[in-house]
C-alpha cells in the first residue's frame, strides 16, 4: 500500500517534516499500524516498476484526527503518523534539510 504525505499546518506545507512524525489523510491513515515498516519512495523505474526507496522506518502510533488550530479548531481530515526514529537523522544522512515533503509517497509494509 502507498500513502501520500500531507500537511494542514502552514509550516509543514511549506517546509515539510524532519522530526519523528508526518501527516496523512484519513483515507491513507488506515494503512498504518504500530510496528509497520514504511519506506520513502524515491522514484520508480519506468521499465520494471520497481521503486527505489529509503527505510525502513517503524511506525510507533497514529493520532486521532487532528484539529487546527488546536485544540478546538475544525477537524482537518488528517492524522499524524509517529515513528520510532527521527526523520532528521535520515535527512542528515542524505545531506538534506527536510526528509519528507507534501506529496512524497510512502510504501507501507504491514507487520507479519
Amino acid at each position: 500500500m502507498q500513502a501520500v504525505v500531507a500537511a494542514f499546518q502552514p509550516h509543514h506545507q511549506s517546509s515539510g517534516y524532519a522530526s519523528n512524525f508526518f501527516g496523512v489523510s484519513l483515507a491513507h491513515a488506515t494503512a498504518f499500524a504500530p510496528g509497520s515498516h514504511i519506506y520513502k519512495v524515491l522514484r520508480q523505474d519506468p521499465k520494471t516498476f520497481v521503486p527505489q526507496e529509503t527505510g525502513p522506518f517503524v511506525v510507533q502510533h497514529v493520532t486521532p484526527e487532528l484539529r487546527y488550530p488546536p485544540p478546538h479548531g475544525p477537524l482537518t481530515g488528517m492524522k499524524y503518523v509517529y515513528l520510532t526514529t527521527h526523520l532528521r537523522d535520515a535527512a542528515l544522512a542524505r545531506r538534506s534539510r527536510v526528509f519528507l515533503r507534501v506529496g512524497d509517497r510512502i510504501r507501507v509494509a504491514r507487520p507479519t
